[in-house]
């Protein structure tokens, strides 16, 4: 399983980073199983960031050569997509990140897991603020919205 190191923020603000990927070992600690998924398929990252860019950019360049009848005219046309295309994927990628990074807190403060060092904090005691602060990382906790 790869492992994946987001940032997220606690309850109190602090920007912390995500200890490691929850491994099914963390679900023992506070008895509850993850059902299992059905395997998805994927489309393979080296084609969506080199194959589909390297078309977009010939048939760019077919097109806008076409029109034009200047092959430089096709080849900065064709450039232009097959960069704006990568930005946009890397784009995607770090949205995809985020989003992945809070599921992971939200997974970890569900199974009462510290999502920053990946202490037990289950039964530990909440400050008058009703938040729960794990004694190895000092982050701040609300325990009752991961529910």
């Amino acid at each position: 399983m790869r492992r994946f190191h987001g940032k997220v923020r606690d309850d109190a603000g602090s920007i912390l980073r995500l200890y490691r990927m929850v491994y099914p070992e963390d679900f023992k600690v506070s008895g509850k199983k993850k059902k299992k998924k059905k395997p998805q398929q994927h489309i393979n990252p080296y084609f969506l960031f080199v194959g589909v860019p390297l078309i977009y950019g010939v048939t760019g360049w077919a097109v806008v050569y076409a029109k034009s009848g200047s092959a430089m005219d096709g080849a900065i046309g064709g450039a232009s997509g097959a960069i704006a295309y990568c930005l946009a994927g890397i784009l995607y990628q770090v949205v995809r990140n985020h989003k992945h990074a809070n599921a992971m807190k939200h997974m970890c403060l569900r199974d009462r897991i510290c999502p920053s060092c990946g202490y037990s904090i289950a039964g530990l005691p909440k400050n008058e603020y009703a938040l729960t602060i794990c004694p190895e990382c000092q982050s701040t906790w609300r325990l009752e919205q991961a529910e």
